[in-house]
This record gives structure tokens, sequence and C-alpha cells, in this order.
């Protein structure tokens, strides 16, 4: 994210892959964080990300009209998919 050829654009991990075995909590079940998190994780859009680095292919390309048109074209396609609760990205203007 820190080179000037890449835009990076992430996306809120969906509930759908909430099933995946993670591992163990360290806060017991009873413990205020993990209170807060599960409500966080149950009722907002969860704890974890998705974060794509997207390169233009040059130095610089990421002020390119024609690469942040992509770059708004992959996140309106992430918008779409059913499993995924929400898309950040820069906007193009």
């Amino acid at each position: 994210m820190s080179e000037a050829g890449n835009r990076p654009v992430s996306a809120a991990r969906p509930a759908a892959f909430q099933s995946i075995p993670q591992p163990p909590y360290v806060a017991r079940s009873g413990d205020e964080f993990r209170k807060d998190t599960d409500f966080v994780v149950d009722n907002l859009t969860g704890v974890e990300t998705l974060e794509y680095s997207l390169d233009s292919g040059a130095e610089g390309g990421i002020t390119e009209p024609a690469y942040l048109r992509q770059v708004e074209a992959f996140a309106e396609w992430f918008r779409k998919q059913p499993e995924v609760s929400h898309v950040q990205a820069f906007p193009t203007s």
C-alpha cells in the first residue's frame, strides 16, 4: 500500500465465512472484550477484513483515470457479491 503503484481495497468478512474454524480465542466467554467482540460479529460486519492491493503496473499509475475506473469496477463487483457486507474503496473523483 505504500508503493506508488498500488491502491488498497478492503471488504468486510462476510457472515457466510463465520463457520470456517478459527483459532481459539484468548478471551474467555465471560470477559467484557469477548462479549463486545461477539456482539460485533453477530450484529455488525464482523472484526475481520479482506484487503487487496491493486497494482497499477506503473510508477504513479494510481492517478490514471483508466486505472481508477478499474478499481471502481472491482469494488462494484465486490459489492454485488451476496456474501459481502461492506466494501471500502477510494473514490474515483
